[in-house]
Formats: C-alpha cells, sequence, structure tokens
C-alpha cells in the first residue's frame, strides 16, 4: 500500500518543479522496500527470542527502544554534517537533517 502511494504521489500531487519527480520516486520506493526488509527482519529476531529464551517481552521492547534511540543518536549528527546538497532527499537549508534546528524550535 505505501510503494503504491509514493509511485503515483507525483500524479495526484503535481510539484511546480516535476523534474526531479522519477528520482524522488524512486528513492521513496527504494526506502520503502529497504524498510519492510528491516521490519520484517526485526520481527522474525524478536519471535525467535520470545520463543527460545525466558526472556519478559517488556525487557525486549525497552531494549529495542534503546537500541534505536541509541542508532538514532549516532545518526542524526553525521546527517547535519552533509554540506550543501542539492538533492531531493535534502530539507531548504540543504543539509539532510537540520538537528540542531529540530531541537531549538521543538
Amino acid at each position: 500500500m505505501g510503494l503504491g502511494l509514493v509511485a503515483i504521489s507525483p500524479k495526484l500531487f503535481p510539484d511546480e518543479d516535476s523534474s526531479n519527480a522519477p528520482s524522488t520516486t524512486t528513492a521513496g520506493c527504494v526506502l520503502i522496500i529497504i524498510s519492510q526488509l528491516f521490519s520484517a527482519t526485526q520481527f522474525i529476531v524478536e519471535a525467535k527470542l520470545l520463543k527460545n529464551y525466558a526472556l519478559d517481552p517488556f525487557m525486549i521492547i525497552g531494549t529495542e527502544g534503546l537500541c534505536g534511540f541509541l542508532i538514532y543518536l549516532m545518526i542524526l549528527p553525521l546527517l547535519g554534517l552533509y554540506p550543501a546538497c542539492d538533492k531531493p532527499l535534502c530539507s531548504k537549508w540543504h543539509y539532510l537533517e537540520n538537528t540542531s534546528f529540530a531541537l531549538e524550535n521543538y
């Protein structure tokens, strides 16, 4: 469903500058496929942990959240260092991520 919405979004919501629409759509579809593979792997690992070991489900979920937080804590500052890109994935400040702006304003 998500992949279909990303694929038809340029047709449903045309942009004034549609010259980079195919590359944006392709990038969106690839990112959705990667996220689905990651999510499926995560479900399989959780199922194996709950089946094979006597672990508290809340401990598994807490550990998963802590790992996700630590990963983003490392990745977001690195994305903020990628300067002046003109790619469709960049923000209006020409960076992949502007963590300091997000922390200051939200």
